[in-house]
């Protein structure tokens, strides 16, 4: 290497020590391929790597060295072109990074932007190569302050940082972020910064809400507004790409609706340092200039400056783009919710390059003998083996024919619909038969009157392929849990919110047909919360909700024993003033025994709902799920929004599984699954955090 001496700090992760010295430890630079034993009596993330990625950074100094800027999880580093990646994070205070950028005039200081969480945004600086991070001076007001950008000037180091918020929202410092000052000019929100060189001088661009563009040749000092050729970009995202001389300046606008549908995309290209613009081509964001000037905007090329265009393929919904410095024809892309995408031929095809970048949302987790499924927020679904402690744990994308929207959480491109939410899928697995898979998903918009699409598919290969299956005469149908009948395949059950059209809501669907038809099992006048399969008394469910007709609302308990035909009502005792179920779960192995979590409590019954006392202490009034080890039924784990934790004695004291988890503000609906075939693996999948693993000695 050229340039600045490379140097490891001293205070580093092993994995991004190790992956600054160029050493080849597979271990920890690749997300998707972590040794299960790295769970052993502690918490490893295990993947699937494909974090949604805002931003992309390359040092100008040191060829293959990228940074990456997740929205999830973090910043990432890459010493080899991208090809792996290892967290980079260490000293962050929240982990959603909006934008990261290199100095160019002393690569081994970084720039990250933070927004932890609404209205509290933090700028961070790192001087050993995004090894550590430390808090710069930028003090921003707490009340509606955010952060967009962060760029550093090649010519003098200055950083500049814009955002939205009550200061004036383009912030400079001179002194690599010690202090700073606001730009004199007043700028109502900053989307987009760019540092173009030039002759003698350097020019930093601006995009800002409410008007357009702006240029300052003076380092922010004083500001010209541009608008000759412009449109006006206040129902647009601009983006801004210049050639490596500052010759060719090009905007890529994407306009918009107000439900986020795209409307139309343009490119426009200015040759007099934008003082005027032209219309250039079709295009749109995200854009970029190659080192060997081709030009990529949106889905569409040009090879020559600006001057013609054609469309090539593109990513799955890029958020930007960067071009390699030592590598003229070499793209890489930053995907919302895939990771990262490179592109070696000028962006005529990319291939996936997410290996170490963690932090998937999983949406919905299930495992069956030595296998794991997880269904990706935008990134479809997934599967692993389990079947070794010692080997790496590999995923592979599956659930051919599985439709898009199972897994899109956004707005719909019906200008109609004033929202569109695809809740939390559903994965069943047949525990008769591992291979048969079953997959229910659910979308909810509405205009008015809220409506809501979904199915439920069936895989025969282990979910390697899936059929579509017809829901019927359903006019709402969400899912939230579902099994197969552990003593009779071809029976299914879901809990949820379901509806014919006219016809009150029914929270407890059965299917006898594989899927293919499901009617409403609810117990006369109930209102179900939470349903119990039990797997050792054949037929036996259990069902925890209120009646419909009981102005008390007092939480009551229904028990069917052939399969949901019929239902009867169990008098209980020792429930207390419990309104509410948040789970139902039965002992695998004593038919007896019952685990319900009330809200704020966790209760258990030995005489199969009848009576009921109060259990868990040490465990944390709000608690999500409940699994119990097959092998060793005292032992239950609960997941909690303060982690897991393990009872060893039925339920009767818990303490926690180790620390490690991430939850917290940033990671939401975590799901629990146990390995059926070795019950000491344990995996919690997160919403932003993707998968972890324990395993117990």
């Amino acid at each position: 290497m050229s340039g600045v001496p490379w140097t490891v700090p001293s205070r580093l992760s092993a994995g991004l020590r190790a992956l600054l010295a160029g050493t080849a430890l597979v271990v920890l630079l690749a997300g998707s391929a972590l040794p299960a034993a790295a769970g052993f009596q502690s918490w490893t993330p295990i993947g699937p790597d494909g974090a949604g990625v805002q931003q992309l950074a390359a040092d100008p100094v040191h060829p293959g060295v990228l940074y990456a800027a997740a929205l999830e999880s973090g910043v990432f580093a890459s010493r080899d072109g991208g090809a792996t990646w290892a967290p980079a994070s260490q000293g962050l205070e929240g982990t959603m990074v909006v934008s990261v950028a290199v100095d160019p005039t002393s690569p081994n200081r970084l720039f990250a932007a933070t927004n932890a969480a609404p209205n509290n945004a933090d700028l961070w600086v790192s001087t050993d190569f995004a090894a550590t991070w430390s808090r710069t001076g930028l003090a921003l007001p707490r009340e509606r302050a955010t952060l967009n950008t962060v760029v550093v000037s090649a010519r003098d180091g200055a950083v500049y940082a814009g955002g939205s918020g009550p200061a004036g929202e383009l912030f400079i410092s001179r002194d690599s972020g010690a202090t700073w000052s606001v730009s004199p000019e007043y700028f109502i929100s900053v989307r987009e910064l760019l540092v173009v060189p030039g002759p003698g001088h350097e020019t930093l661009f601006t995009v800002f809400a409410g008007s357009g563009l702006a240029r300052s040749r003076d380092g922010g000092g004083s500001w010209t507004w541009l608008t000759s050729g412009l449109p006006d970009l206040l129902q647009g995202t601009a983006q801004l790409a210049s050639d490596a001389t500052g010759s060719r300046l090009y905007v890529g606008v994407t306009f918009t609706a107000s439900d986020g549908s795209v409307l139309s995309t343009t490119t426009l290209r200015s040759t007099d340092g934008g003082d005027s613009w032209q219309p250039s081509g079709p295009g749109g964001t995200p854009i970029q200039v190659a080192g060997d000037g081709t030009v990529i905007a949106g889905s569409s090329r040009s090879l020559d400056g600006g001057d013609t265009w054609s469309t090539v393929p593109t990513p799955p919904q890029p958020l930007c783009f960067t071009a390699d410095p030592f590598a003229p024809s070499t793209l890489l892309a930053g995907i919302a919710w895939g990771g990262i995408y490179r592109s070696a031929d000028d962006g005529a095809s990319w291939h996936p390059r997410r290996r170490g970048v963690s932090g998937t949302y999983v949406s919905a987790l299930a495992a069956g003998p030595h296998q794991l499924w997880a269904a990706i927020l935008h990134g479809g679904l997934r599967r692993a083996s389990t079947a070794s402690r010692d080997a790496a744990i590999e995923w592979t994308t599956v659930g051919r024919g599985l439709p898009a929207e199972a897994f899109i959480l956004g707005d719909d491109d019906d200008a109609e619909r004033d929202f569109s939410a695809a809740t939390h899928p559903a994965i069943a697995v047949d525990p008769q038969h591992p291979s048969q898979v079953y997959f229910a998903w659910s979308e909810i918009f509405g205009h008015g009157v809220v409506t809501v699409r979904g199915g439920v598919a069936r895989s025969r290969d282990g979910g390697g392929s899936f059929t579509v299956l017809p829901i019927g005469t359903w006019a709402y149908f969400v899912t939230s849990k579902m099994w197969v009948d552990p003593t009779m395949a071809q029976v299914l059950y879901q809990q949820g919110v379901f509806a014919r059209t006219g016809q009150n809501y029914c929270e407890t669907l059965r299917s006898t047909d594989f899927g293919v038809a499901w009617s409403c099992i609810n117990p006369p006048h109930a209102s179900v919360d939470a349903l119990a399969v039990v797997g050792n008394s054949p037929g036996t469910l259990y069902a925890a909700g209120r009646d419909s007709t009981d102005p008390s609302h007092a939480l009551r308990i229904w028990r069917s024993r052939n399969r949901g035909t019929s239902w009867s009502e169990i008098q209980t005792s020792g429930l207390g003033t419990s309104s509410l179920a948040g789970f139902l779960v039965s002992d695998p192995k004593n038919p007896s025994r019952l685990y319900l979590g009330g809200y704020p409590s966790l209760y258990t019954s030995a005489d199969r709902g009848a009576t009921w006392r109060q259990i868990g202490s040490g465990l944390p009034s709000s608690s999500y799920t409940l699994a119990i080890d097959p092998s060793d039924t005292r032992r239950l784990y609960v997941l909690g929004v303060l982690g897991l934790f393990e009872s060893n004695d039925s339920g009767a004291s818990f303490a926690p599984l180790a620390e490690g988890l991430p939850l917290g503000n940033e990671v939401f609906v975590p799901s629990l699954a146990l390995d059926p075939a070795d019950p000491h693996r344990i995996f919690v999948g997160l919403g932003g955090a993707g998968v972890w693993a324990y395993t117990r000695p």
